[in-house]
């Protein structure tokens, strides 16, 4: 018999179940582990890596995603150990973690599963590490927002237990699924995980089946593992709301007695009002700005028009003949596709990028006038001064945007990355080496090493050193070596430094590089082996804006389509899904290696390009390699002409 079969389930997160299971390696124990891996069917590579990688970790592949409980299920039934640990594989472990708990268990025998304190990518402790179970004052109290506003109250933040001390072990109500360390006599008197429950809910359902069997659940913060994703599937989705409170209800349904009928209807309710916030959220809010953006450009040029007839014709009336309304309008809109295309509105978009859409709007609208009829002509005069006048708009609503999201009046002036690698010389010698050709925008400012054979320029201390050194360096981004440090260490740093940081974690082979910035937002990854264009911010809008101008191109001139394209049927039952973004028009040769190469929106067409190099022939994986890597729009242009052409 094992002593403890480990249990991640997988979608998708190639990179994060990599660097999980290295944190399982990295552990020190003299425990007799299993690793189980079930793949919810993923496309971006999980499976190969884990084969070729990790040989000894038992590998489940299903053929579509059944959901989390069931997946769980297929390992347990497989799972050979004295205890179960069911591990999300967006997390990391301290390297006492799996001793920790198999010693607390294996000198409590009334304790039948417990959890484990929980970081988020920040250092911060997550809330969802201890919770009560979901009656309907606990969710009504969550979502009022009462548990926000009294944080320790025993009554109202019973959902996660805010009176109990976050450092202290505590008995508890209920685990979180992402780190649920149980044993496996109990999941044989309880039944394992009820499948009813497809995404949320069901490490409450077994939690509450564990106290009615007769056992403890226990928070034990001896330990602790960092959880990058947190809850978030994207919390402001329609989606995640349907699923949490959904949860919720079938929770109830099987176990409350009195207000069941109550609760359903608080859910629904609740479901209700949390679809209409987050349509507002995702459909509505992004588009605030914008709005303002081009109310600014309309005023700009319609008060300059006022002043220019008036003080420069001595006629107010001077320009009522023509529809100037009509063409400022047209102008606000030209000056906000060029603030988009240059990424104006991106999460921190810098000054630089309002500047080049700033200029590129008034170049295009001096175009555009000069394209204008005689009988709409106005004054250049009224282009140049609106001109400049734009700018000082644009400024004053960037820095009152900065100001709501941020909570500062500042703006980003760089888009650099300013990086701190920590670790040994030989790690950060091939991660600063790899990670400065394949991260655009990253600028290392120096390496914190316990070894000083460094280059004294860029060597700035000891790890002991480092709250002083990002102090004086303040950098963005500290990226940790995880061969080099133990996983405890990282975390430790990680809260003392606080969340003024983004942290990185690189795998220990120096591959890979994860890290989260929020327990609302998904975990981010990056390669540090490979670049690819079509990867950059930039790229995706520029290929979704070409998606959108050659779909109105398309329908347009969708006649002469129809006389000579024999693709006519499949741009016609394509053109909507490129229209709403469900698709694009150009993409990869089929079949390709997907775990080599960014993922990509389904497309309509695959690329088209020259299959010689230098006078050798490519092969299909090295076309779409190079496509990828070296993405433009022309290659689409030319590739959807290639397509369109009889």
């Amino acid at each position: 018999m094992k002593d403890i079969s480990i249990i991640i389930v997988n979608y998708n997160v190639q990179y994060f179940l990599d660097q999980c299971i290295q944190s399982i390696y990295k552990s020190k124990h003299e425990l007799n582990l299993e690793i189980i891996v079930v793949d919810n069917n993923s496309q971006d590579g999980s499976i190969q890596m884990v084969k070729e990688k990790y040989p000894s970790v038992h590998l489940i592949t299903n053929k579509n995603n059944p959901g989390f409980a069931v997946a769980n299920n297929q390992a347990i039934d497989h799972a050979q150990g004295k205890y179960v640990l069911l591990l999300n594989p967006d997390t990391l472990l301290s390297e006492d973690a799996l001793e920790v708990c198999y010693k607390k268990m294996e000198n409590d025998k009334d304790i039948g599963a417990l959890g484990i304190k929980m970081l988020d990518g920040k250092g911060n402790f997550l809330p969802e590490s201890k919770r009560g179970f979901p009656d309907f004052w606990t969710a009504f109290y969550k979502m009022s927002g009462l548990s926000k506003l009294l944080p320790k109250s025993k009554t109202f933040n019973k959902y996660h237990l805010g009176h109990l001390d976050n450092n202290k072990n505590h008995e508890i109500e209920v685990l979180s699924g992402a780190f649920m360390f149980i044993r496996k006599s109990v999941l044989d008197k309880t039944g394992y995980l009820d499948e009813q429950f497809f995404m949320y809910g069901e490490d409450i359902d077994l939690s509450y089946r564990v106290l009615q069997a007769g056992y403890k659940n226990y928070y034990l913060a001896d330990s602790s593992i960092v959880h990058f994703k947190g809850e978030s599937t994207k919390k402001a989705s329609v989606s995640y709301v349907k699923h949490f409170y959904n949860a919720m209800a079938i929770f109830n349904n099987k176990h409350s007695k009195g207000n069941s009928f109550l609760l359903k209807k608080f859910i629904g309710l609740a479901i209700f009002l949390s679809g209409i916030l987050s349509f507002f959220k995702l459909k509505i809010l992004p588009w605030i700005f914008p709005f303002l953006d081009a109310a600014m450009v309309f005023f700009a040029m319609f008060l300059t028009k006022e002043i220019w007839a008036k003080y420069y014709f001595n006629n107010e009336a001077y320009y009522n003949a023509i529809p100037l309304n009509q063409i400022f309008l047209g102008f606000s809109l030209i000056y906000i596709i060029c603030l988009f295309i240059n990424g104006h509105y991106d999460e921190r978009a810098t000054v630089g990028k309002m500047m080049k859409g700033w200029m590129y709007g008034g170049i295009l609208s001096f175009i555009t006038y000069s394209f204008l009829p005689e009988d709409f002509r106005f004054s250049r005069a009224i282009i140049f001064i609106s001109f400049l006048l734009i700018l000082i708009l644009l400024w004053m609503l960037k820095r009152l945007r900065n100001r709501i999201e941020n909570g500062s009046w500042n703006v980003v002036t760089t888009d650099d990355r300013r990086v701190l690698l920590v670790g040994a010389k030989e790690s950060i010698n091939k991660i600063s080496q790899q990670f400065s050709h394949g991260n655009r925008g990253a600028k290392l400012i120096g390496v914190v090493s316990p070894e000083s054979t460094f280059d004294q320029r860029i060597h700035l201390g000891g790890i002991d050193k480092i709250s002083k050194i990002v102090q004086f360096e303040k950098p963005s981004e500290i990226i940790f070596c995880s061969g080099d440090i133990s996983n405890s260490a990282i975390f430790r740093t990680m809260t003392e430094l606080g969340e003024a940081y983004s942290y990185r974690i690189s795998s220990a082979d120096h591959e890979n590089i994860i890290g989260s910035d929020s327990k609302n937002k998904s975990g981010i990854w990056y390669s540090t082996n490979l670049n690819f264009n079509i990867s950059s911010v930039d790229k995706k809008r520029q290929k979704r804006v070409f998606d959108l101008v050659m779909s109105v191109v398309l329908i347009m001139i969708f006649p002469a389509v129809l006389i000579i394209s024999k693709q006519r049927k499949l741009i016609l039952s394509n053109l909507m899904y490129v229209l709403i973004g469900r698709k694009t028009w150009i993409g990869y040769l089929l079949p390709y290696n997907s775990s080599h190469l960014p993922n990509l929106k389904d497309w309509v067409f695959s690329h088209k390009q020259s299959e010689l190099r230098g006078g050798k022939a490519l092969g299909q994986n090295e076309l779409n390699f190079e496509y990828a890597q070296n993405y433009d729009i022309w290659k689409d242009f030319v590739s959807l002409l290639f397509n369109l052409m009889p």
